[in-house]
């Protein structure tokens, strides 16, 4: 809907994931609280959100983060991941984010929002109703004012169709299934999209948000990709 132009340029885009897999300080230590071997929530949580946000409004030019640790010992051992995180972005397109990620929000069990307002509308994402959409566009008769729910169930929608009669939903399984199906069809010949190019972006991102966090100051994603061979970045990084 982005791409075919329903809210116009993009100009804020904001996303959150909140879980409570670390909140309670009696789950043991194992590798997932050592940085050496586990991620922080950036990388972990992070990564998911900086994907989307590239693919809806477009390059990121810089970070400012910051993460905190609030569970420092985990069975007589030393913590060194965060336990959450968040950040401002700065789009090479002009736009503005924001973006929160946490593993130790109390009764938040997978709890996950995308939203992008443009110059001519808005579309927003809770993973908690997995096939629904809102939307508002800024040409809507001014007494149907707000958003609607769009239930992405029908056949029309390539994610829906070939699965249950309408109303039943696309679950979690189910989208893993069109995932396979999807690289399946085009396979051996058509080229891997999303591909290696698409995930180095997203973790030139998430490194630049690391150096932000604990540099205290923001940072542009060049300062990371700085160190790139020229005659990559055309295949690496987009817009190089």
């Amino acid at each position: 809907m982005i791409a075919d132009g329903a809210i116009g340029e993009p100009r804020l885009w904001r996303a959150t994931w909140l879980s409570d897999e670390f909140a309670d300080p009696a789950t043991p230590f194992d590798w997932r609280f050592d940085r050496a071997m586990g991620g922080t929530t950036i990388a972990d949580l992070g990564t998911h959100l900086i994907d989307m946000a590239l693919s809806m409004a477009g390059p990121v030019q810089s970070v400012s983060a910051q993460a905190a640790t609030f569970i420092r010992s985990r069975s007589g051992q030393a913590v060194t991941v965060d336990d959450a995180a968040s950040a401002l972005l700065r789009f090479e397109s002009g736009a503005l984010g924001t973006m929160e990620v946490a593993r130790a929000a109390v009764r938040r069990p997978c709890d996950f929002t995308v939203e992008v307002n443009g110059s001519d509308g808005t579309l927003m994402f809770d993973y908690a109703r997995l096939n629904e959409l809102w939307y508002a566009s800024g040409g809507d008769d001014v007494r149907l004012y707000g958003m609607r729910r769009i239930r992405a169930e029908h056949p029309d929608h390539p994610y829906a169709a070939q699965w249950w009669p309408i109303g039943q939903g696309v679950g979690y399984g189910s989208s893993f299934a069109n995932q396979v199906a999807d690289l399946l069809e085009g396979w051996p010949e058509a080229p891997w999209t999303p591909g290696f190019r698409e995930g180095a972006a997203v973790q030139a991102v998430c490194d630049a948000m690391e150096i932000s966090a604990a540099a205290s100051r923001w940072v542009k994603i060049s300062e990371v990709t700085s160190d790139v061979p020229e005659s990559w970045e055309g295949d690496l990084w987009p817009g190089g």
